[in-house]
């Protein structure tokens, strides 16, 4: 169960492909095998720099009192997988590894989903239903199998492609394979990627964009509906010399009309980008907005060249539990709020620290 979601994945991606029962058995021997590796790593590890000796020991003893993985708590696989990429290449690697799902635990996993896939498939047919996966795979089936009867279009275009998973893929390829007469205009937005959950991932994305020549690919970079202000923030949050801006192959952006909403002026200088604000708990969220709402009233914090009002304000958060000490402070204190003014729950990549405004 604890692997549901891995269920609803495409059945050709799961790795290993088994379809029969491994040797069981082979789990408990597998797991004293690599442990027994991985105490002969242990010296090692005791020279590596960044490890409190003394925490290190009590959880390398902790796996090693343990007959299978999951004997190891939380705190254990927490403390090794936090640390992995900072000692990846070291005696820590083997350590690592006794955390995860060794040979047998994978090939039964496997083995585990394509019982469940048949079962469900089965269960479909029982019915005389199916899903929208399987109208996806048939079809990509079906076109796979085509002959001269291929669709003649010759002009298709692929809107929100960072969504687009391999079955669909396979589909349109086979429908429209590659022809001098024939143009396929696809656009996507990696970071607009949100149904990972049946299938699409940005990897295969980014993998149908390298398949392309460079002179078959174009960036969209201006845009039209975001202020000069967001768009320079942006382009300082996915900047390429983060790790996230060079995952997403972020191009920069520039802003289409800047003349529509000029930044915010606060003590009479406009402010570019994003403002970063450290250690930001709910008690100072509200005493930021309570200074802005301060200040909008004195005149000396303006939005194209009006006070910042209650309602201009939007606090993003990352969780439901920020967001209700942030109203209870609200209704607690004195703080000029209206219901215009509202916590919105986001959940992002960023430290719940940070606070763009």
């Amino acid at each position: 169960m604890s692997q549901a979601e891995l269920a609803w994945k495409p059945i050709d991606q799961i790795k290993p492909q088994v379809k029969n029962c491994p040797d069981l058995g082979a789990i408990a021997s597998e797991f004293a095998q690599a442990k027994a590796e991985a105490l002969n790593q242990l010296e090692s590890l005791k020279t590596l720099k960044g490890l409190q000796q003394k925490t290190l020991i009590g959880h390398c003893d902790i796996i090693e009192q343990a007959t299978k993985r999951t004997q190891i708590p939380d705190t254990t696989v927490k403390y090794f997988l936090s640390r992995e990429n900072d000692h990846r290449g070291t005696g820590f690697d083997q350590w690592v590894a006794l955390l995860k799902p060794l040979a047998t635990e994978r090939a039964f996993r496997s083995y585990c989903l394509h019982l469940f896939r048949e079962a469900y498939r089965q269960r479909l047919s029982e019915l005389g239903i199916t899903d929208n996966d399987q109208i996806i795979r048939d079809a990509a089936w079906v076109a796979e199998h085509l002959a001269s009867e291929r669709p003649e279009h010759t002009l298709i275009l692929v809107d929100e492609f960072q969504d687009t998973d391999r079955h669909q893929w396979s589909m349109l390829d086979q429908l429209y394979p590659d022809t001098p007469t024939r143009l396929m205009m696809m656009v996507g937005d990696p970071k607009q990627a949100i149904y990972r959950f049946r299938g699409a991932d940005t990897a295969f994305y980014h993998q149908v964009v390298r398949s392309l020549p460079e002179t078959s690919r174009w960036n969209l970079d201006t845009v039209y509906r975001s202020t000069e202000t967001l768009v320079e923030g942006l382009n300082s949050v996915f900047d390429s010399a983060h790790p996230v801006g060079q995952s997403l192959r972020y191009h920069p952006l520039t802003c289409g009309r800047p003349e529509d909403t000029p930044p915010l002026v606060l003590d009479h200088q406009e402010l570019t980008g994003f403002q970063w604000i450290e250690a930001l708990t709910p008690e100072r969220v509200v005493q930021l907005s309570a200074s802005l709402l301060s200040k909008g009233r004195q005149g000396t914090c303006q939005i194209n060249g009006q006070p910042v009002l209650e309602n201009d304000l939007c606090i993003l958060v990352q969780s439901r539990a920020t967001a209700a000490k942030i109203k209870h402070m609200v209704n607690a204190t004195d703080c000029p709020f209206t219901t215009k003014t509202k916590p919105v729950c986001l959940h992002t990549e960023f430290p719940e620290t940070w606070f763009p405004f």
